[in-house]
């Protein structure tokens, strides 16, 4: 089973509990303490004496000096290999099911194991694998998954009757502030006030995602939408992919390429 490694990298439950968290080092020493202890009775764990570092004054400075750094041939060719040939307990405990593919910087195959917990904490931080690539609006602590978006933007349609095909949005700084600013791509005429649909918008997320809750009384300051033709985003991408290849919309765009994206519309008219 392929899935995406760049999702896999982290886990976002990790990621959150080191983001909401007052002590950012005192968070990440958790989290290694917990990593140590599920997988210290593995062949890895042993190995490297988890059972020792996690009794350790310092586990950082002990995990750091008895586990050394890994490129993936290396990893491999010592503890990976055995992983995918069917071996249980090797790196993490029990048997691993699943491979990340990922060509990395080469064309040769990376295989990178992919456990069960793995996945059982990409569903509950609701990760989808899907064609479009997951994104996320973190900046200014909002942390904003396009899972949750999606399902802001279904509400929102549902309540006022509109249907939006496509949307985009980006955290932009103006006269020293940040917001959000949403381009909705809506099917036919809508004639709705785009600043009740905003604070609409801005009350689903609140009460569904307490990170953006508490940037909204922070240094997120507003929350704009602009209502647009889904075809003006149709355009966009028949003008801007390249041939032979597929470009879906950013649903998240970074501050430059959303200028750029804004200016295209204006000229529009």
């Amino acid at each position: 089973m392929a899935l995406i490694g760049e999702i896999i990298k982290r886990s976002v439950e990790t990621v959150d509990k080191i983001f909401t968290n007052n002590n950012p080092m005192e968070a990440q020493l958790k989290v290694l303490e917990e990593l140590l202890n599920t997988a210290k009775n593995t062949a890895f764990g042993k190995y490297y004496q988890f059972d020792r570092i996690l009794k350790a004054e310092d586990i950082r400075k002990a995990f750091e000096s008895e586990v050394p750094y890994f490129d993936y041939d290396q990893l491999r060719a010592s503890w990976w290999q055995k992983v995918i040939e069917g071996g249980e307990d090797i790196t993490w405990p029990g048997k691993v099911d699943f491979f990340a593919v990922s060509s990395g910087t080469t064309s040769t195959k990376k295989h990178i194991p992919v456990t069960e917990d793995m996945l059982q904490s990409i569903r509950r931080a609701e990760i989808k694998i899907t064609g479009r690539t997951k994104h996320f609006l973190n900046v200014v602590g909002a942390q904003l998954s396009v899972i949750q978006m999606n399902k802001a933007i279904k509400s929102l349609s549902d309540e006022f009757g509109f249907n939006v095909k496509e949307f985009t949005v980006a955290a932009i700084s103006e006269s020293d502030e940040y917001l959000h600013r949403w381009y909705l791509g809506v099917e036919g005429v809508v004639q709705e006030d785009e600043e009740q649909v905003a604070d609409r918008l801005d009350e689903i997320l609140q009460e569904n995602n307490k990170n953006y809750k508490v940037a909204r009384n922070k240094a997120l300051k507003r929350v704009e939408v602009k209502l647009t033709s889904d075809k003006i985003f149709r355009k966009w991408t028949a003008e801007t992919k390249q041939k032979g290849g597929q470009v879906k919309f950013p649903r998240v765009m970074k501050e430059k390429d959303f200028r750029a994206w804004e200016e295209y519309v204006t000229n529009l008219g």
